[in-house]
């Protein structure tokens, strides 16, 4: 006769993880952070770009994702900031500050700090 172990009832057994102890803040899919961002792309880079523009933002976030582990999803926003600034519309800029930033987001922030504490320029008409 086959030796059968007791069947506890699952509301006698204590999870190991705890819900109440997890983020309540809700991570944004790829599609939605897509969605966000464009307006923004497409004020900033020319309409023949804003796509490629968009799907190099999203190989940044995977890479950010990679580099700086499980709790970040995608690129903070202030680092984002720092990167469209430096990009300044251009994809190839784009391409380049979005790599510097996943190696090491301190440079690119000091980069853009200095560009923007730069006096701004007025023509005199």
């Amino acid at each position: 006769m086959p030796h059968s172990k007791p069947v506890l009832p699952l509301d006698t057994v204590e999870p190991a993880w705890h819900p109440e102890e997890w983020e309540t803040e809700m991570a944004l899919g790829s599609d939605q952070r897509r969605k966000e961002r464009r307006q923004r792309i497409k004020a900033t880079f020319p309409n023949s770009h804003v796509e490629a523009a968009l799907d190099l933002l999203h190989l940044t976030d995977m890479a950010w994702h990679d580099c700086y582990g499980p709790k970040d999803l995608a690129v903070p926003d202030r680092v984002l900031e720092d990167i469209l600034l430096l990009a300044d519309g251009g994809l190839v800029a784009l391409i380049r500050v979005a790599r510097e930033a996943v190696i090491d987001f301190r440079d690119v922030r000091l980069a853009a700090d200095a560009l923007r504490s730069e006096p701004e320029t007025t023509s005199a008409g």
